[in-house]
């Protein structure tokens, strides 16, 4: 009797696998929006990232291995900007004491993720889907070049520090989801959004100390992108 029932909920799942098994090439861009911390522009806050509103581009596989259960994975390269215009201003107002000169110039930061994990799929109609995911993976993060240029009181010249910028890599975590509406049997358009998050270390400027130290950086982002998806 259990060989049996074995059986039959072996067949039944392998019926599913075998009528449903929808593969997806999505290729997408759009807006990149550092939160939390991240896109904290105070120095009250020590995890301060500073980070501004920036782009991004990549491409998802995914594989369904029935109707409503997958697996895929992703890569997005993000770019956002370093809000050095807001740095500058509290360096002024923390450290102008001390400083006849003090100003940070920096580029922007670089991310690029690479996820892996499940799917979820929801159907509605033949033309609609509602998608969902849970993905982890590496998350390498190029913390922008900096040069820091000062001069304290008394000084005769300016002096300067330069932090060169390094790709760090960290553990990293992906809940998204989106809206896929089928334009034909092997195309259609998406719509998604995606919370991802990490921890690097960067090499950062200890004002203090007018030295360089390594601390950690929360990075929180979103992606609200749009794309197409190709069905094999």
């Amino acid at each position: 009797m259990r060989k049996s029932l074995l059986f039959i909920i072996f067949l039944f799942i392998t019926n599913i696998t075998l009528q449903a098994q929808d593969k997806y090439i999505i290729l997408s861009g759009g807006l990149t929006k550092p939160l939390s911390d991240f896109a904290y522009s105070n120095f009250d806050n020590p995890d301060a990232g500073f980070a501004t509103n920036g782009y991004n581009f990549g491409f998802e596989l995914a594989n369904f291995l029935n109707p409503w259960f997958g697996l895929g994975g992703s890569f997005k390269f993000n770019n956002s900007g370093f809000n050095s215009q807001k740095f500058n201003d509290f360096i002024d107002q923390e450290y102008g004491t001390e400083f006849d000169t003090i100003h940070l110039t920096s580029g922007e930061y670089n991310l690029h993720n690479f996820l892996v994990g499940p799917y979820g799929k929801i159907n509605i109609g033949g033309h609609i889907s509602i998608l969902g995911k849970a993905f982890i993976g590496v998350l390498s993060t190029f913390r922008p070049d900096q040069s820091l240029v000062y001069k304290r009181y008394g000084d005769i010249e300016n002096s300067s520090l330069y932090s060169e910028g390094k790709l760090t890599g960290a553990f990293a975590w992906n809940f998204g989801g989106g809206i896929l509406v089928k334009v034909s049997d092997s195309f259609g358009i998406i719509a998604l959004a995606d919370y991802i998050g990490a921890n690097p270390k960067f090499d950062v400027f200890d004002y203090q100390e007018i030295a360089i130290v390594k601390e950690m950086q929360p990075v929180r982002y979103l992606n609200i992108n749009l794309g197409i998806a190709l069905t094999l």
